[in-house]
């Protein structure tokens, strides 16, 4: 599939749509290979934020952007994109009416949280060697107090869980 010269398109924006960086993209070709296409055309977007989603089979697609600004360029460069197979009248584009910034700032937190996590030593007890603390650091990386040399596990930085009876 290759893609024809944008043009115009007739689909109107809804003036209550807030603008956000997520783009909303509808009147997407049937053949299986347009998605991917329309994938590798978005990449090619300044502040384009892989992957592509999609939904509704294919039909409708979002595409995430690091900001308003260049979302709202890819939109006017990308609306009634015409795919060269395909006689339809265009890629209808409009921002997203759900605002996923917040969703996406949650959602990248808890990756980040979950993948510190498997990374995080986790501290045994000598006793009886069930698991008690997980650390967000090594131990040894951890400061030392001052008069006994002892690890000093400041609990608002370092500890990620305890298992305490």
């Amino acid at each position: 599939t290759r893609l024809g010269e944008g043009k115009a398109s007739s689909f109107k924006h809804s003036a209550w749509v807030k603008p956000s960086p997520t783009l909303y993209i509808t009147n997407i070709p049937p053949p299986d290979n347009a998605l991917a296409t329309l994938e590798a055309t978005l990449q090619q977007q300044d502040g384009f934020e892989p992957p592509m989603r999609t939904a509704k089979g294919g039909a409708v697609a979002f595409g995430d952007f690091k900001d308003v600004q260049s979302a709202t360029n890819a939109m006017h460069k990308l609306s009634g994109l015409q795919f060269d197979d395909w006689s339809g009248e265009g890629l209808r584009i409009s921002y997203d009416k759900d605002d996923n910034t917040e969703k996406r700032a949650k959602k990248a937190e808890q990756e980040a949280f979950e993948k510190a996590s498997r990374l995080c030593p986790r501290l045994l007890c000598n006793i009886c060697g069930t698991f008690c603390v997980k650390l967000s650091k090594p131990l040894e990386k951890l400061p030392r107090r001052g008069t006994d040399s002892s690890h000093v596990i400041d609990e608002a930085r370092y500890l990620v869980e305890l298992r305490a009876k």
